[in-house]
């Protein structure tokens, strides 16, 4: 994924889904065609290294959204679905 990792370091790793959109789709389009090790949907790709430093870089959400400090999966395991989720490295 070279693409999207410059893209990610020219955005200062922050995507925004109305100004980025088309650059979104197209590195989940090619994450899914290129890459049949794991479902899209479920899969959080790490693109960083070492821990996650948080999310400092984050300075506006919506109303009822809290950006965590250190997100972590474990909040989703009581969830039907979203407990599927995993992280590539």
């Amino acid at each position: 994924m070279p693409a999207y990792k410059a893209a990610a370091a020219k955005n200062d790793y922050v995507f925004s889904i109305t100004a980025n959109s088309a650059e979104i789709a197209d590195y989940i389009n090619d994450v899914s065609v290129n890459n049949s090790a794991f479902d899209t949907m479920f899969t959080q790709v790490k693109t960083y290294n070492g821990p996650s430093e948080g999310t400092s870089q984050i300075k506006q959400v919506p109303t009822g959204f809290v950006a965590e400090v250190d997100p972590r999966f474990a909040v989703f395991a009581s969830d039907k679905f979203l407990s599927k989720m995993a992280l590539k490295e």
